[in-house]
């Protein structure tokens, strides 16, 4: 690919759920037949939209791969699994719609930081699972991804609300209750429980990007997820950057470590298409 592409942004209604639009967001190569990403965004699962991993929307654009930054409900208009339910359909509908968009169908990955990582994870383990694809779409489109790239993902939700718990974080305490009504839905969607039990549908290629210093969870639990990924067969390619901060990327994209990180994406995303 070439390195640094010129590309178009455009905003497409993706999505209404009881009279209300969730947009999304296209960051286009010019030309077409590119490979494509859904982006899905962090936030504590209650917070952010469409617009908040731009710098690495522009990143990927530039080197060619077409990004579908899209909304999805939250609390408080929905809690779990109201989010998943928009994403599944968002992959779906990005397929769809894959050909006029110049994006190859066959060649959609997912792009996700945070707790966008999580819900990524869950959508492309099970990407024929109920309740999540419960929105309906013209055609026979699944929610499967070739690849993903996270960074900094809450791969464990019960080690990340135990970890809130005993160090008093209170606004992750917060989002944990908003989000996980009840609580207990956390056991059913466990990235790492999923992969230890083997009750995925898929596991694409995997690149994830953690910090060491991360505050919001464990970063171990990262590098736990990752050689349970392994061991079931997925192939999975982890840096950890010493002494960076949770969602790093997004805090300072002008970094050495999120230039590196953001290259590395791109690359795993080049290696994986054609």
């Amino acid at each position: 690919m070439d390195a640094h592409r010129s590309f178009r942004i455009d905003e497409f209604e993706y999505l209404n759920v009881g009279g209300e639009a969730f947009m999304g967001r296209l960051y286009r190569p010019h030309g077409s037949n590119f490979p494509g990403v859904i982006d899905v965004h962090g936030g504590r699962w209650i917070r952010n939209d469409r617009f908040h991993n731009v710098a690495i929307a522009e990143f990927l654009a530039a080197r060619g791969i077409a990004v579908f930054s899209i909304d999805f409900r939250m609390p408080p208009m929905a809690s779990y699994p109201g989010s998943l339910e928009d994403i599944h359909f968002g992959v779906r509908w990005l397929k769809a719609n894959a050909d006029r968009l110049g994006i190859r169908p066959n060649e959609i990955g997912g792009l996700a930081m945070s707790s966008g990582g999580h819900q990524l994870l869950m959508t492309a383990m099970r990407p024929n699972a109920e309740p999540y694809g419960v929105h309906p779409l013209d055609g026979d489109f699944d929610a499967s991804l070739k690849y993903m790239v996270v960074g900094s993902p809450v791969v464990d939700p019960v080690s990340r609300f135990k970890f809130s718990t005993d160090n008093n974080i209170e606004g992750l305490i917060e989002a944990h209750e908003k989000f996980w009504v009840p609580l207990s839905t956390m056991d059913d969607a466990n990235p790492q429980a999923i992969v230890d039990e083997g009750s995925f549908e898929d596991l694409p290629p995997l690149s994830i990007s953690q910090g060491s210093a991360d505050s919001n969870f464990d970063y171990r639990d990262v590098e736990r997820f990752a050689a349970s990924y392994a061991a079931k067969g997925g192939e999975v390619d982890l840096k950890v950057y010493e002494g960076e901060p949770h969602s790093f990327i997004n805090r300072d994209p002008t970094s050495e470590a999120s230039l590196d990180a953001m290259e590395r994406m791109a690359s795993f995303i080049e290696a994986h298409t054609s």
